[in-house]
């Protein structure tokens, strides 16, 4: 569903009955402001440059959304000859418009993207950067201090996006420092698409559970969760997830919800006005500032819980340890302090049997060892085992030797 420029005309009409209210009249220097609203990123930019515009100058702000209202050639030429003194932009669109901003009159600053053509403008363009190494490095990080995954993952936004390739570059050097190794996926097809979705939910079943997952972005983390639904991967259980822009829409409104990492979008947009404003003021320079993230956003998808290999050893070592002390299943459970359900699951598909099977595995060899090699009574025996009721001890020992303890003791003794 696409936002249209109306809701820009809400934020301007919002700071507008703002400065009413403080006697601050728009000053005539007029501004061309071209930002989706679509995600959560440009929204939270927007409220920068107004953050900036209430604080700090008087602008009449000039509003495009690319998604219904494009920026053209023809658009910028006449903002400029209406006395457009400045341009603030997400996203180039066309070759057409970049030649269009290259030869413009007016200072340029691109928020999010770098553009080697419109840098050549002799007005001067400046570049406002999220720190998409820095949001790799966080992401990486976050992973290898929370538990020991097999897998370590990445799925890219999509091709040719500068931004998506530094945030994968760099959460997979940063997990080489610990020595491991990731998996990423790229695609041909669209985000999104069928074929795309396709692709991924085959490329997510490949992966040795537990795989730590990021995402180059939120939408792009609620395609990985659809994927895992369809083919029943368990999230965070055999796959932990974590986004970028911490879009809340997206990601309070899955189940489960979606972890993020959250960038100071709103710091981009008031460096951007604050950048363009020296600019307008006749310092003409290119530039490129680059604003760090904020921190990780946790919700669901990426509470950690003990990966199935870990947790089935702990169980394994628990029950070794304390089986002949007469323990049940519920006490192993409550050693390793996750639910009895997931102990269970887990359990099971590492082990290919129950934890009371386990459990009466270590009783039964103890309880062998003693046949053989003690003349101890079988009751006194049976009992320290474990074995409480000695004619279930009987029927079991039968069962899975074929013979009674006694017929065992005189045939191994």
């Amino acid at each position: 569903m696409y936002l249209c420029e109306n809701v820009f005309r809400a934020y301007a009409q919002m700071w507008y009955n703002h400065a009413m209210k403080r006697n601050i009249m728009p000053s005539p220097r007029k501004v061309l402001v071209d930002i989706s609203l679509l995600h959560a990123s440009g929204r939270d930019i927007v409220s920068g440059i107004f953050r900036h515009i209430e604080a700090n100058c008087r602008w009449e702000l000039k509003l495009f959304q690319s998604e219904e209202n494009p920026l053209t050639p023809e658009k910028i030429d006449a903002a400029v000859a209406d006395g457009v003194a400045g341009i603030i932009m997400t996203s180039v669109h066309s070759t057409d418009v970049e030649r269009a901003l290259a030869r413009t009159t007016v200072p340029v600053v691109l928020i999010g993207v770098r553009n080697k053509v419109i840098e050549t403008s002799r007005s001067g363009v400046a570049t406002i950067r999220n720190d998409n190494n820095g949001i790799g490095t966080m992401g990486a990080e976050y992973f290898a201090r929370h538990g020991q995954f097999r897998t370590f993952g990445f799925v890219s936004a999509g091709s040719g996006l500068d931004w998506s390739s530094e945030r994968e570059m760099a959460f997979a050097e940063t997990i080489a420092r610990y020595g491991k190794r990731i998996e990423v996926f790229r695609t041909a097809a669209s985000p999104g698409s069928e074929d795309d979705r396709r692709d991924l939910a085959k490329w997510l079943a490949s992966l040795p559970a537990p795989t730590a997952l990021m995402t180059a972005c939120d939408w792009r983390n609620e395609h990985v969760l659809d994927a895992c639904k369809e083919i029943g991967m368990d999230v965070p259980g055999k796959i932990s997830l974590i986004g970028v822009d911490n879009d809340e829409f997206v990601c309070s409104h899955t189940a489960p919800s979606l972890s993020s990492i959250l960038p100071n979008h709103e710091e981009m947009g008031a460096s951007a006005a604050a950048t363009l404003d020296r600019m307008m003021a006749g310092r003409r320079f290119t530039a490129s500032i680059t604003i760090p993230p904020k921190r990780i956003v946790e919700r669901e998808s990426s509470s950690f819980i003990p990966p199935s290999t870990m947790l089935v050893e702990r169980a394994l070592n628990f029950i070794s340890a304390n089986a002949c002390d007469g323990i049940a299943v519920a006490d192993v459970v409550r050693h390793l302090n996750v639910s009895r359900r997931l102990a269970e699951l887990r359990f099971k598909e590492i082990e290919g049997r129950t934890m009371r099977d386990a459990i009466e595995s270590v009783r039964l060899e103890r309880l062998t060892s003693l046949l053989v090699g003690t003349r101890r009574p079988i009751a006194a025996i049976a009992h320290e085992c474990g074995f409480q009721n000695p004619n279930a001890i009987e029927h079991l020992f039968k069962k899975r030797f074929g013979i009674s303890m006694r017929e065992y003791r005189h045939t191994f003794s």
